[in-house]
């Protein structure tokens, strides 16, 4: 059973990379593993450069991964079937799935202003570093010129800032985007040129404005 909670790629930190990584180097052993073991634990949770490359020979390794140096569900499976992941690297995994369940936050404002049902994955984004950028707005209009779902209350839907202002490159605000996707509480996310729907999928999104801010609208 897989556990991984987002897709890993390089910029990203945590303990589920370390656990990865100890798969990784599982699966390859040698120099690999004796590399692994004398590492501090802070080198062992970056994806840096060094575990790109480290997570292409493994996927090299395993043949019929394509190698692109990212670590999602089909790579993560292709590791369980080598039984790369011991019990280790599944602890890992499952303390970085446990850090995300939210501290709940109240929105700036206030919790009347927020569809109780987005309270949870709005707070895990509060939890990851977001900043709020607004939930209630009644002057809020989609492209169309219909009122958005900010413009009703409460709110059924919520902002959260980032900064650079980088869209869909920026790591946290990718790794939030990843988990909110797959919320069933969550109708679409906007990050970047990137749009999620739970009618189309993942599709480009061509309106602009949302180089610095997630929008999550839920049902």
């Amino acid at each position: 059973m897989n556990k991984l909670t987002r897709v890993l790629s390089s910029g990203m930190k945590g303990k589920d990379v370390e656990g990865c990584r100890r798969a990784c180097c599982r699966l390859l052993g040698g120099a690999y593993w004796t590399t692994f073991v004398k590492q501090n634990t802070t080198s062992r949770r970056n994806y840096g450069i060094g575990m790109v490359n480290l997570v292409k020979k493994a996927q090299m390794h395993m043949v019929h991964t394509i190698p692109d140096g990212k670590i999602g569900p089909g790579t993560e499976t292709a590791l369980r079937k080598w039984d790369a992941f011991d019990d280790t690297a599944d602890l890992l995994l499952d303390q970085y799935a446990e850090s995300l369940k939210p501290h709940i936050v109240e929105p700036n404002q206030g919790f009347n202003s927020l569809a109780h049902s987005l309270l949870e994955i709005y707070s895990i984004g509060r939890n990851m570093g977001l900043s709020d950028q607004g939930t209630y707005n009644p002057y809020s209009r989609l492209p169309s010129g219909r009122r958005s779902d900010h413009a009703v209350y409460p709110a059924k839907a919520f902002d959260l800032g980032f900064s650079p202002s980088t869209g869909d490159h920026h790591p946290v605000a990718k790794a939030y985007f990843d988990i909110a996707i797959k919320r069933p509480e969550v109708k679409y996310v906007i990050l970047g040129r990137i749009i999620w729907s739970e009618d189309r999928g993942l599709h480009n999104y061509t309106y602009g404005g949302h180089e610095s801010h997630v929008h999550v609208s839920g049902n």
